[in-house]
């Protein structure tokens, strides 16, 4: 009995394992919300498993805010649900590269705008190769992120599936 219960319960996680998350691309890739972040198109790049949610639906990735000129919208050491785009509307926050450097900033006409009032407007002319890769949808809740014992089970599924 106490075997049939612990099957059952094994099943049952799995189960939610399998219906609960999304695998997201998550690297070393860092936007600054300051005054510049190298971004180094060889990064290696993990999965992150998080828990199903509309943001986490839409993202391609996960990146991570470094600085603090997007306080108090977002902080330093905050990872960001992104999703891929090359334009942005007004008054949405992206992720751009400017030089080589990544951003997250809020897009207006006028430039790239921080939050903080202590950053000024990152402004641009053509030809300066300012470009978008991603609306911003959101912070990733650290309780999103899966269990060690989630990552396990997940990690079990893919490779099951990856032999069949």
């Amino acid at each position: 009995m106490i075997d049939t219960m612990i099957q059952n319960e094994d099943a049952a996680l799995r189960q939610r394992c399998e219906n609960g998350f999304e695998r997201i691309h998550r690297g070393d890739l860092r936007a600054s919300a300051g005054t510049g972040y190298y971004l180094d198109n060889g990064v290696d790049h993990e999965f992150a498993y998080v828990r199903v949610s509309r943001e986490a639906c839409r993202a391609h990735e996960i990146i991570t805010v470094s600085g603090d000129s997007m306080e108090p919208t977002f902080r330093h050491g905050d990872d960001l649900f992104v999703e891929h785009t090359q334009a942005l509307d007004p008054g949405e926050i992206g992720i751009f590269v400017a030089g080589g450097e990544g951003y997250v900033k809020e897009y207006q006409r006028d430039g790239l705008h921080s939050h903080n009032p202590q950053y000024p407007v990152l402004k641009y002319k053509e030809g300066d190769h300012v470009r978008c890769i991603g609306r911003v949808l959101g912070v990733v809740d650290k309780d999103q992120y899966a269990t060690p014992l989630e990552l396990e089970v997940m990690e079990d599924i893919r490779k099951e599936k990856a032999g069949q």
